[in-house]
């Protein structure tokens, strides 16, 4: 049996300068380093930054690479300066994993946040966030059973962010799972209510003939009712798209090498 494949136009690549796209009646501009502006909002969105992760890994003594945070945050930082945005919004997974006082993207954010006092940081609770609930009983609750706003864990404060289980911007529900049935990939069978912008999945693709064998390009992947981002961070893993049904309204934008 032939394999599933994208139909021809449905892979787009985003170039330097970005790509222009109306995504559930929204004017959007796709950005190759994984995040999307969204003028009207003068709003940088992003999901998956997991910070501290390479922090977390080598604390429990795997030889991982340091710094990967800090490129990430550099990123951002570059990015808030050349579109003027005044919202940052993460989509969940801002945190890898526990807050040590020692971790080396602390004193790295506080610098972006210090360099951008104007901008407001919005922090959507994600799997990985767990250590942003007040307490323990919050941290252990699904985040999308989570009142709005969230309070911070008064230690965390000095991160100068807002967090919130979820947010709504134009009739566009922000949050980090996406509405899929249980295997996190399949559009649920009755479609929400609202269109939906997402992370967690970290999709990408694998494209011949560009680059090395087996490469992976991190890729938005919209779908007939949500539009999932790519990773941020440059130190994930990735998931590989699905070809979809014949007749499904999916496109693939493909970020190119960091």
């Amino acid at each position: 049996m032939k394999p599933k494949a994208w139909p021809i136009g449905s892979i787009i690549s985003i170039p330097r300068q970005g790509f222009a796209l109306n995504c559930f009646g929204a004017e959007l501009l796709l950005l190759p380093e994984r995040a999307l502006y969204w003028a009207k909002y003068q709003a940088l969105i992003l999901a998956d930054l997991h910070l501290g992760k390479s922090d977390f890994f080598r604390s429990a003594g795997q030889a991982v690479p340091s710094g990967s945070s800090v490129a990430d945050l550099s990123r951002i930082d570059s990015l808030l300066r050349v579109y003027a945005a005044q919202r940052l919004i993460i989509l969940g997974d801002f945190l890898h994993n526990r807050i040590e006082i020692e971790s080396h993207w602390i004193a790295q954010w506080l610098a972006l946040r210090a360099a951008h006092p104007a901008v407001s940081a919005h922090v959507v609770l994600g799997n990985h966030d767990r250590a942003l609930a007040e307490t323990s009983e919050q941290a252990g609750t699904s985040t999308r059973r989570l009142v709005n706003p969230v309070p911070l864990d008064a230690r965390l404060r000095h991160l100068q962010i807002e967090v919130s289980a979820e947010l709504d911007l134009d009739g566009i529900r922000l949050s980090h799972e996406p509405d899929c049935d249980t295997d996190m990939v399949l559009p649920r069978a009755t479609p929400p209510a609202l269109a939906q912008f997402a992370g967690h999945l970290h999709p990408a693709m694998k494209l011949p003939g560009a680059g090395a064998i087996g490469s992976r390009f991190p890729v938005f992947w919209r779908r007939e009712t949500d539009l999932i981002f790519p990773a941020f961070s440059c130190f994930t893993g990735s998931m590989l798209v699905p070809a979809p049904e014949a007749g499904a309204d999916q496109r693939v934008y493909v970020c190119p090498p960091l």
